[in-house]
């Protein structure tokens, strides 16, 4: 009886340790977040250029301007979250915050573009808006069994 006992107790401790212990959710959202961390504004704001530049083809002249504008809005993002860091309370708020500098980015950058350059970047988003529509109308499709 013992034996029995002392084997479903190991069985239960054995249980909740394995449970307890933390495991990443994502690795890669977690290897992504650290590099985030890791890098420099200037990194982090050449990766906006060059992302909006795979969309767009943008002008030398025009790299450097969006640039200049990706490291002042990262530059306020960040001095956003460190002042919001410990207060989970003010969540709502720095998001507010968050917004306004992401809109008067957005602003600055429709600025340097030509039309023609904003004309495609709304035509990308709208095809990646009607993309997310039909996944959440059929979810099945994303996930089709092979027979």
């Amino acid at each position: 009886m013992k034996n029995i006992i002392l084997i479903a107790t190991d069985l239960v401790v054995t249980n909740l340790s394995m449970t307890a212990q933390e495991k990443p959710k994502d690795p890669a959202q977690r290897k992504a977040r650290m590099e985030k961390q890791q890098s420099t504004v200037e990194q982090r704001a050449q990766k906006n250029v060059n992302q909006l530049n795979a969309e767009v083809k943008l002008t030398q002249e025009q790299q450097v301007k969006v640039k200049e504008l990706a490291i002042v809005r990262i530059k306020k993002a960040d001095e956003i979250r460190a002042k919001y860091k410990d207060q989970p309370e003010s969540k709502e708020v720095a998001k507010k915050e968050l917004e306004s500098v992401r809109k008067e980015f957005k602003t600055g950058v429709k600025a340097v573009l030509t039309n023609e350059q904003i004309q495609i970047l709304k035509e990308k988003k709208k095809a990646n808006k009607d993309a997310k529509d039909a996944a959440k109308q059929n979810p099945e499709e994303l996930f089709e069994v092979a027979d």
